[in-house]
Formats: structure tokens, C-alpha cells, sequence
């Protein structure tokens, strides 16, 4: 049995872990019993409610709402006749998920015409993904795998659904159900477990700014229509610190928005009090927020690296002569501008729109050969 740590590795390696012997034969039997005794599912459930129309079939055994981060392990110990499923969450909890907190515990169905969808499950750092799937049987011919997409949307993945099989992953990753073929005679069952890692210290790290960024408004502004610009600003700083990004370009960061950018147009704190920002990140960190304000990127930080690759600094440099606004930018503050586009990217779930920064990004080790980021 891979422990957490192992977990984590495979994960940061290949995108996703798999365990073909996560529960024992006796075990999965019981589970596969108390399914058919006491499961009865209802049609409707979508994987995303903003983006897809159609549903599955589908049981919530807690009933906690989409992206909860509350610890919802107390319900579970409290259903009727769940003694099974306390069973298999506390072996989780024990081993491959040790130190992680229960957030959703529910099962999901798939028949033959009913399909699943590309989707995200949580872009809320530390949230994981696992899903145990329950059929007696399975055979190639059924269909009905699991894909996993990296940061360039590419499908790296297709799980078969064999009986007892569970699949780890980040909860951010792009993946889908796809539907089961016409020759299958079953219902394709699973169990879907989504939990919490404790959080490091990326919130009490930046504590400082965040209480500072909440005061501009910045946890009230919704952005790229999902979660608030804080949320975002958090998020992307998070991925700079896991990507051995210098401290100025985390700062960075924190604040690369709150000017305002050419698609994200609202304006927390006015370019003109720019003294406020270097105040809290100091003038190292803040002319790369002036810079990725003022900037056509990421098309400019793109275009740069088609036209000269590994130079491309060389070419971007003479277009900054043309923003008086960065007089104070250096050279080589640039390096710094393209790894802030890169996690900024990445966080949105925008990379594969520009490949050739992802290509960079697996070369300096931002992400795996595969395109997955580290977690």
C-alpha cells in the first residue's frame, strides 16, 4: 500500500496514482453488498452546473455542496447502516489519504448513452480526488474509462474501470467519465471521494497581504467568473512558491492584477497609488505588476519565445523602450514577468492556449514532462 508521501510523488510525476489493491477482496465485497442493498439512485447530477446541461445518475451520502472545504467526516460516522463506508474512509485516511479531511463522499452511475464531461473538480489548492470503482466486473470492450488531461489539455490518461481499482488525482486536473459502450451489460459504479490535504502555510505566509488585498475590495471582485480576484492573486503566488520562483516574483505574485490588465479590467488599487504596493511588496516586486499591467501579455511573452526561443529576451527587450511606465524594469526582471504569465496561466487553466510557454515551462522544470504541475 503506497502511503501519502509515495502518493504525492506519482502524482507530481505522472498527473495521477493508481491502487489495484486498495481495499481487500472481503472488504470491496462488503462495499459492492451495501450498494445493492441500500443505493437507490436518482438521474439528474451534472458534474458542472455552469457548464453542462446533461446529467448522470447519481447518491450523495453527506450531502455537501460543490467546492466544500468543511471536514464532513463526522457525517459520515453518523449515516444509518454505513458502517462499511466508515470502513473503507478510515483505511483511506490511514494510508494513501493520511492527513487529508473528508469534504465530499458520493457515488456516481453511468448507463450507455449517458455521458460524462470534461471537468474540474476544485481549483482550491490541496484538493484531491479519488474515485473507486465498484463493478463485480469489467471488460475492455465495456468502455467507460476515466481520462485525465494535463495543462495542455491533452489526455495523458484512460483508467479502466476494473473492480476495486481506485485513481488518485489533483482535484484541478481536467478529467471525465467517458460513457460506457453499447456491448456493456452493467451500470458503471464508482465512489467518489474528495478530500482536503491540510493546507501548508501559503495563507499564514501571506496573511499580511491578503488582510491588505481584502481591505481593497479584492475578496468581494469576482474573477475569470469563478472565484474572487483574492482567490486568484492566492492561487497564483501558490504556484510560483511550488515552482522555485524567487520571493520577489511570489510577491509579485500576490498583486499582479490589482491594477487592472488588457482582459481584466476592474481596478483595485489605481497604478497611480503605486506607492501603496511598494509599501507591502517593495519596488523589485511591484514593477512586475506595473509590467504585467501595462504588457499586451501573455501574446507578447508568446511571440517572444516563438520568434527566438532560448533569446527571447533579446526580442522582447527593445519593445519595452516603448512604456514609459517601466522605465525602472531591468532585463533581467523579464525571466521573473514570464515565469509570473506562466503560473498565471496555469491557474486560470489557460496554458494550452499558449503552448509554446508551456514547451518553456517543462524545460525550467515549472512542470513535469508529462505537463503536470508539481503539487
Amino acid at each position: 500500500m503506497k502511503m501519502l508521501t509515495d502518493t504525492l510523488e506519482v502524482i507530481n510525476k505522472n498527473g495521477i496514482a493508481i491502487n489495484d489493491d486498495l481495499l481487500s477482496p472481503e472488504l470491496l465485497v462488503e462495499l459492492q453488498d451495501f450498494f445493492e442493498k441500500n443505493v437507490t439512485w436518482t438521474f439528474g447530477s451534472q458534474s458542472d452546473r455552469k457548464e453542462m446541461q446533461l446529467g448522470h445518475w447519481n447518491y450523495d451520502f453527506i450531502n455537501a455542496l460543490p467546492g466544500s472545504q468543511t471536514n464532513y467526516e463526522q457525517a459520515l460516522f453518523e449515516l444509518e447502516h454505513g458502517e462499511v463506508l466508515t470502513k473503507v474512509w478510515l483505511q483511506l485516511k490511514d494510508t494513501l489519504l493520511k492527513g487529508h479531511q473528508l469534504v465530499r463522499f458520493y457515488a456516481n452511475a453511468h448507463t450507455y448513452g449517458v455521458e460524462g464531461y470534461p471537468h474540474i473538480d476544485n481549483r482550491t489548492d490541496n484538493n484531491y480526488s479519488t474515485v473507486l470503482y465498484l463493478n463485480p466486473e469489467w471488460d475492455i470492450e465495456w468502455a467507460g474509462e476515466t481520462i485525465i488531461a494535463n495543462e495542455f489539455k491533452d489526455v495523458t490518461h484512460a483508467v479502466l474501470p476494473k473492480p476495486g481499482r481506485a485513481v488518485t488525482f489533483n482535484g484541478r486536473l481536467w478529467h471525465a467519465s467517458r460513457s460506457v459502450s453499447r456491448r456493456c451489460p452493467a451500470l458503471r459504479v464508482c465512489l467518489v471521494i474528495k478530500t482536503r490535504l491540510q493546507p501548508g502555510n501559503e495563507k499564514e505566509r501571506f496573511h499580511e497581504h491578503l488582510s491588505f488585498l481584502a481591505k481593497t475590495g479584492a475578496a468581494d471582485q469576482v474573477h475569470s467568473g469563478r472565484s474572487s480576484l483574492q482567490d486568484h492573486l492566492l492561487g497564483t503566488a501558490t504556484i510560483l512558491s511550488k515552482t522555485g520562483a524567487g520571493d520577489d516574483v511570489q510577491l509579485a505574485g500576490m498583486y499582479h492584477s490589482i491594477y487592472s490588465t488588457q482582459s481584466f479590467h476592474h481596478v483595485t488599487i489605481p497604478i497611480e497609488d503605486k506607492d501603496q504596493v511598494v509599501g507591502m511588496i517593495g519596488p523589485a516586486a511591484e514593477k512586475l505588476v506595473r509590467a504585467f499591467s501595462v504588457l499586451p501579455r501573455p501574446a507578447v511573452l508568446s511571440q517572444a519565445l516563438i520568434e527566438k526561443g532560448e533569446h527571447w529576451i533579446e526580442h522582447l527587450w527593445p519593445l519595452i523602450v516603448d512604456y514609459p511606465q517601466l522605465r525602472d524594469l531591468e532585463k533581467n526582471d523579464l525571466s521573473g514577468l514570464l515565469h509570473l504569465e506562466f503560473a498565471n496561466l496555469v491557474e486560470q487553466k489557460g496554458l494550452h492556449l499558449y503552448p509554446v510557454i508551456g514547451k518553456y515551462a517543462v524545460k525550467h522544470g515549472w512542470l513535469s514532462e508529462n505537463g503536470y504541475l508539481n503539487n
